[in-house]
């Protein structure tokens, strides 16, 4: 006889098992820690599997038996097959849990630069695929979408390792380029706009020059009255005029021409100074407020980020929900749908079968069979009709099974 003992659920297969004689019967126990069933917490649970030319043998009815048993070192620690994946299982019951994985939570990123870049943790590969040979540990670091554009805020939008480079509107024109003011061109410092190389206004000073860049050369200066000049500036929408002595000696502060006014978006030079629109434009290098931001994997507000504040908890554009479980294999995606870090768990637990038949189901990739194996039967002349287990998985116990462990008794 063989015996074979072992704890918790890992040994279901019985691989080890080795019969010393062709007739040998195979006794199996589980062992079973619950304080509930004795003081020390521990006790025997007889457990028979039927396998072809394999004998099952009772201990609750023969405890003498004269057995001869091939020694095994719990479980199925020398089977060559098995290999430890990475599951949160000892899988070569060797009493470590996945060894050999023990990047296993810690921290890792997604190896992107820039605004693409995010960090997550290590986990367990689904095992039906470290078994098929894939990667053991997956980072669950989120991608994020690059920028199709650069722009002036210290941040690598488009996620290539350079920062502020090529900005939407680098080196357009800025500034007055009216009187001894001068045009510079836009540039990006430290993630601020400025404008480089402008010359600004300044008081006006009565030299002949137009100081404070209005269009008007010395306006309030002594002049002689009805002495007439030239003002403004032929450029744009803007045209020469003559500006007027007054009485008293000062020039008129209006131009009888179009004079620079600030510029508004609109697609008008209206500071006359050669450039359109310069220092106005939105983010997204048009006139008016950013567009709004939707769920669609798309920079729609031109601000360096994508999808910010509408994506959901995953940072993706579908809706959030649980795995669920279904017969077969439809809830089976490789997507984390309820966004907890596990892929394609059950969100309850899946009880498939019963009475010894009866397994749990973890993955919603894994098929239910209600009996997996083949079942017992229950009968007085095998002597389990009184063990309190429902031996051949039709969901009914000992004398309930009728007729095999039904007996009757008549007098005369």
């Amino acid at each position: 006889m063989v015996l074979l003992i072992w704890e918790g659920d890992e040994c279901k297969d019985f691989k080890l098992v080795e019969v010393c004689a062709p007739d040998d019967p195979v006794v199996a126990f589980r062992l079973t820690r619950d304080v509930t069933l004795s003081d020390q917490g521990v006790f025997l649970q007889d457990f028979s599997a039927v396998r072809p030319g394999v004998t099952t043998q009772d201990l609750a009815a023969s405890r003498d038996v004269d057995m001869r048993v091939r020694t095994i070192d719990y479980c199925r620690a020398y089977d060559s097959e098995i290999i430890e994946i990475c599951n949160g299982y000892d899988d070569t019951c060797d009493g470590r849990v996945d060894e050999g994985f023990e990047a296993k939570g810690t921290v890792c990123d997604n190896g992107a630069l820039g605004q693409c870049f995010s960090v997550g943790k290590w986990i367990c590969n689904d095992p039906k695929k470290q078994l098929e040979g894939q990667q053991s540990i997956l980072c669950n670091a989120l991608p994020r979408q690059a920028s199709p554009i650069e722009i002036c805020d210290g941040v690598d939008n488009d996620c290539d390792g350079s920062t502020d480079e090529d900005w939407i509107q680098k080196g357009l024109a800025c500034g007055l380029g009216v009187g001894t003011c001068g045009v510079g061109a836009l540039a990006c410092n430290n993630g601020q706009v400025s404008c480089q190389g402008e010359v600004g206004p300044v008081p006006e000073s009565c030299d002949g020059l137009d100081n404070d860049c209005d269009g008007v050369t010395d306006e309030g200066c002594a002049c002689a009255p009805g002495a007439v000049r030239d003002c403004s500036i032929d450029l744009g929408p803007c045209s020469l005029g003559q500006q007027v002595c007054l009485l008293g000696g000062t020039w008129s502060d209006s131009c009888s021409g179009t004079v620079p006014h600030p510029e508004i978006c609109d697609g008008v030079d209206n500071n006359c100074n050669g450039a359109v629109d310069e220092g106005v434009l939105n983010l997204c290098g048009t006139c008016g407020p950013e567009p709004a931001e939707i769920c669609d994997y798309i920079d729609n507000d031109c601000d360096g980020a994508v999808d910010e504040g509408v994506s959901n908890v995953c940072g993706g554009c579908w809706t959030v929900g649980p795995e669920e479980y279904a017969p077969g294999i439809l809830d089976c995606d490789n997507v984390d749908n309820d966004c907890d870090g596990i892929i394609d768990e059950t969100d309850t637990p899946v009880i498939c079968g019963l009475g010894v038949c009866q397994v749990q189901v973890d993955s919603v990739c894994q098929e239910c069979f209600p009996n997996p194996e083949a079942a017992s039967i229950e009968h007085f002349d095998i002597g389990n009709c009184n063990n309190g287990v429902d031996d051949d998985c039709d969901g009914l116990t000992d004398v309930e099974e009728f007729p095999d462990c039904f007996f009757l008794q008549g007098g005369g």
